[in-house]
């Protein structure tokens, strides 16, 4: 039984770093700026499971809501590398590290407001920023979310 056994790990591994690699040229290659939005987009999505486990809220439909954000995400990082290829623009990227840098800052923000609410003591500066930038009603009409509305667009009117 050891060397099935052995045989699926390494069949595995093989597919596994196949499908990596893949991946990786699909998003124009992996990098500081690749490595550092997966590691924020994993501490967003730890801090927002243990939040929804401090809660007693886990659910496996709101876990893989986030899961596939996270992959949606990839899938703009990829839009702007293609993006570039497209207008020519290749070997600066600009387009790609654009929106990897709002995706980690989108993350960043994400992190601090799971921290805030898991009741972690915050730096004022990071609660300044989310004031800043009203987070809460990110996308909606200020007046619309405290009536909770919703327009036509899927937003609360």
């Amino acid at each position: 039984m050891g060397n099935h056994s052995n045989l699926f790990i390494g069949v595995l591994s093989v597919v596994c770093a196949w499908v990596i690699n893949k991946a990786a040229y699909f998003i124009g290659g992996i990098d500081n700026l690749v490595i550092g939005l997966v590691v924020f987009m994993g501490i967003d999505y730890a801090t927002g499971l243990i939040y929804a486990g401090s809660i007693h809220d886990l659910a496996s439909r709101k876990s893989l809501r986030g899961i596939r954000k996270k992959v949606g995400m990839l899938l703009l990082v990829a839009a702007g590398y293609w993006l570039d290829v497209v207008l020519g623009d290749q070997s600066s990227e600009v387009m790609r590290n654009l929106i990897i840098m709002m995706l980690v800052a989108t993350e960043g923000i994400s992190i601090v407001e799971n921290l805030i609410k898991l009741g972690v003591d915050v730096p004022d500066v990071f609660k300044g920023m989310l004031e800043t930038f009203d987070v809460k009603h990110v996308g909606e009409d200020k007046e619309a979310a405290k009536n909770g509305r919703r327009t036509h667009t899927g937003h609360r009117k």
